[in-house]
C-alpha cells in the first residue's frame, strides 16, 4: 500500500475556491472558540505552567 493511496479518493481542485485564508481562519477560530466552550481544552504547557506557578 502507498502512503499517498488514502488521498486518491478526492479530486484536486480545479480553482483556488471562493473562500480567502483570511476568512477561513476567523471561522476556524470562531468555530474553535465554540467547541473549546462545551470541551475546554488544557495543553500539557498550560498544565506544567499552572504547577510551576503554584510551586
Amino acid at each position: 500500500m502507498k502512503a499517498n493511496e488514502g488521498f486518491n479518493r478526492f479530486e484536486v481542485l480545479k480553482s483556488k475556491g471562493k473562500v480567502s485564508k483570511k476568512e477561513a481562519d476567523e471561522k476556524a477560530l470562531k468555530e474553535y472558540s465554540e467547541y473549546n466552550k462545551v470541551q475546554p481544552i488544557e495543553s500539557d504547557f498550560d498544565k506544567e505552567i499552572k504547577r510551576y506557578l503554584k510551586e
